[in-house]
């Protein structure tokens, strides 16, 4: 990570750069939580533009090309779906600049764009009842103030710095009363805490049709609404290198990245032997490949290999390895046996209704199951599907979406209760997921949500209702037990006893108010009945097993630019 500051200032040197552009800030990232991917949705399901939003975080240059396709096709629609569209004319402008029409080229400093951004975020929720409307959204996505700094040179060469602060008395210590701050101030743990307040530190190059980032952000890959079954937006982000290619029917995501550092395990173990307290580094890789043929249909396969106690593994890190994880786990010849997950999902558009789905599936295990029978270990798998109709009948500029999500027992961990070969992780701090749906093993859960037009200073509400089911072993679910060592003749759709989880929310949110002083408020207003059943009440006894909740969100940001021949 030390590197990145060192390319950041040579970033900001004028005259680093390669060509000019006629524009600025397009190589920059869109957060990949950011409401402007459900604006984009909304008219994919209309059938104004056509490409994929599986794959974040997209580029500012990705944006701009999708907003002037849906521009170009805009003609017929109505008053309220012509405002979203305005709104998004002016999310790209407020991000990008164009370079004067009188403006001169000066080779020596190529022109490039600085941001500065700050940001202030106040959360409420005056409740017994702790919420679990949104469990992936950790408290790290709840930094009280952010700072960003971002640089563009020459729009292809680009570095991104974010950092976040919890106040104490804002974030409460596990299992006690009292309220810390859970970061210690140490610069060495910016860079190799796995709470660190260094959130985003990331170069990039970019042109129309290859990408590479190195460092941490967050990432998304799937299809998934609430979630991916394969790489979620994690509670903390993966330190790591991506690279994608784009084409006009073909498009290739990967990424290599660290999730675990520690001492490597001593000379001398043999087979999967390790002692509690070595944890040794671990390394996740993933790729996606989607296809876009001529037509409505878009596919993706998917895999990726985790592994640990050695080095780099250039066979996992090879894009195209897809046949070497699958054959090593069908015919379990694999000597370290690490752990590996393969799949597929699927997005139909036939506006105005989106269908899309995943499939996942863990541990291959052929051979062990020809031979072993029902003593055998489980194929475990993960299936979601789910639906966006834009704009339903009689609801000009509203969106109704549907979700189901099934995960079985065991996905995302190693049979062997290898740590360094999980996909999924609990911590003391319950945020360490890596890989996977935030529902973790042995779950499913619906989700369902209606979002009413907008209306202009109103700003627009959402109906939603989530019901969510984990099965309870030795009363942890799976993502806290960390591992579920069952055989075929044990495994059941859910196992164990059953908790439930039911969400009734209204929520209100009026983005962009403007109140007479520098940026920008957003503003997030919900009111909530959750319902827990079953094995709930006898895990979770600090907490109500039904009530009201009530939440308040303000976002304030502002944004400061420094350029050279833009305006």
């Amino acid at each position: 990570m030390k590197v990145l500051a060192l390319l950041f200032a040579i970033l900001l040197l004028p005259g680093v750069a390669v060509c000019g552009t006629d524009s600025a800030g397009e190589t920059l990232s869109v957060p990949t939580g950011a409401d402007i991917h459900d604006e984009l949705e909304h008219f994919m399901s209309l059938g104004l533009w056509r490409g994929s939003l599986a794959q974040r975080p997209l580029s500012r240059r990705d944006l701009t090309a999708i907003v002037a396709e849906i521009v170009a096709n805009s003609e017929g629609l109505s008053v309220v779906e012509l405002e979203r569209l305005a709104a998004l004319e002016r999310y790209v402008a407020e991000r990008t600049w164009r370079r004067k029409a009188d403006a001169i080229p000066d080779d020596r400093f190529p022109a490039s764009i600085w941001e500065t951004g700050l940001g202030l975020q106040f959360f409420g929720g005056p409740s017994t009842v702790d919420s679990l409307i949104d469990p992936n959204h950790r408290p790290r996505r709840k930094g009280m103030i952010k700072l960003s700094l971002n640089a563009e040179l020459a729009g292809q060469l680009s570095a991104e710095l974010r950092f976040y602060e919890n106040y104490s008395k804002l974030t409460s210590r596990p299992n006690a009363d009292d309220w810390v701050d859970n970061l210690a101030v140490d610069f060495r743990g910016l860079f190799t805490d796995p709470f660190a307040r260094l959130n985003r530190a990331v170069i990039g190059w970019d042109n129309d049709w290859l990408r590479f980032r190195f460092g941490r952000e967050d990432r998304k890959m799937g299809q998934g609404r609430w979630g991916t079954l394969f790489l979620s937006e994690n509670p903390f982000p993966l330190d790591g290198l991506s690279s994608r290619i784009t084409t006009r029917y073909l498009s290739l995501y990967s990424l290599v990245a660290q999730n675990r550092r520690g001492p490597q395990p001593p000379s001398g173990l043999e087979g999967d032997i390790l002692p509690d307290y070595i944890n040794g580094d671990a390394w996740i890789a993933a790729h996606r490949i989607e296809l876009r043929p001529p037509g409505p249909l878009t596919v993706g396969i998917f895999e990726a290999a985790a592994w640990g106690g050695r080095g780099l593994d250039l066979a996992y890190a090879n894009p195209v390895g897809f046949l070497v994880s699958m054959t090593q786990d069908i015919w379990d010849r694999s000597r370290t046996d690490d752990k590996k997950v393969v799949g597929a999902d699927f997005r139909l558009n036939l506006a105005p209704v989106s269908l899309y789905g995943e499939f996942l599936l863990d541990r291959l295990v052929a051979l062990d199951a020809a031979e072993k029978g029902e003593s055998a270990g489980i194929s475990s798998f993960g299936e979601l599907v789910g639906l966006r109709w834009a704009s339903p009948p009689g609801l000009a500029g509203a969106d109704l979406d549907l979700e189901y999500v099934h995960i079985d027992p065991q996905v995302y961990f190693h049979h062997d209760g290898d740590p360094r070969r999980f996909l999924l992780t609990e911590d003391t701090y319950n945020e360490g997921a890596l890989l996977g749906h935030w529902l973790g093993p042995n779950t499913d859960g619906l989700f369902v949500a209606l979002s009413l037009p907008p209306r202009g200073r109103l700003g627009r509400l959402r109906l939603e209702y989530q019901k969510l089911r984990y099965g309870m072993l030795d009363g942890m679910t799976g993502t806290q037990m960390g591992f579920i060592d069952m055989k075929r003749s044990e495994k059941g759709w859910i196992s164990g006893e059953v908790a439930g989880l039911q969400v009734c929310r209204l929520t209100w949110r009026r983005n962009d108010l403007r109140f007479g002083l520098p940026g920008l408020l957003d503003a997030d207003l919900s009111l909530a009945h959750i319902n827990r059943t079953g094995a709930w009440s006898s895990v979770i006894t600090d907490e109500r097993e039904s009530g009201w909740q009530i939440e308040l969100r303000l976002n304030w940001r502002t944004i400061a630019r420094l350029s050279d021949g833009w305006m």
